[in-house]
């Protein structure tokens, strides 16, 4: 386990942000193609930072990882599937030379804390299919499978309950 500490993202550390989602993405060797589509949400901007809830992990002095949460204030849908509204784990991102090695879990425990403190009774997850065994790991629920902006491909929806 390496050491770390979690804080606040700070919006001039948006363009780091954004490097290391790309290069944690790319740990699972996606075809270019999809990099493509998911450019828009894979960008981090200051004004993302400045709006949502993001915490950076710090592990020997550099970023090891983040995540954010956002509050959808609408049920929207994609394809046939009606998503409900609420909060979403929108993004957690571990830098390759430290996966495995439990940031992860350790921004997943911070992001239930912040979530119990602020009365949020439930966390959503649109998880890549590869991240399943993580999920499952830190005891989120398995809700099923749900269509992916990439044609043919999924995302698994997962739900953590935030005890009171």
């Amino acid at each position: 386990m390496v050491a770390s500490i979690i804080r606040s993202a700070r919006a001039s550390e948006n363009k780091t942000l954004t490097e290391l989602t790309f290069e944690s993405k790319g740990f699972w060797n996606y075809p270019e193609k999809w990099f493509k589509i998911w450019n828009e949400e894979l960008t981090i901007t200051s004004d993302y930072i400045k709006k949502n809830i993001v915490y950076v992990a710090e592990s020997d002095g550099a970023l090891s990882g983040y995540f954010s949460v956002v509050k959808r204030t609408s049920d929207f849908k994609i394809e046939d599937v009606i998503v409900e509204k609420g909060y979403f784990l929108d993004h957690i991102f571990i830098k390759p030379s430290f996966i495995r090695k439990k940031i992860g879990t350790k921004l997943i425990t911070h992001a239930l804390k912040l979530c119990k403190k602020m009365g949020v009774e439930k966390l959503k997850v649109m998880a890549d299919s590869n991240c399943r065994g993580f999920y499952e790991d830190t005891d989120a629920a398995y809700l099923g499978e749900i269509p992916s902006n990439i044609e043919n491909r999924t995302v698994s929806l997962f739900e953590y309950i935030i005890e009171k």
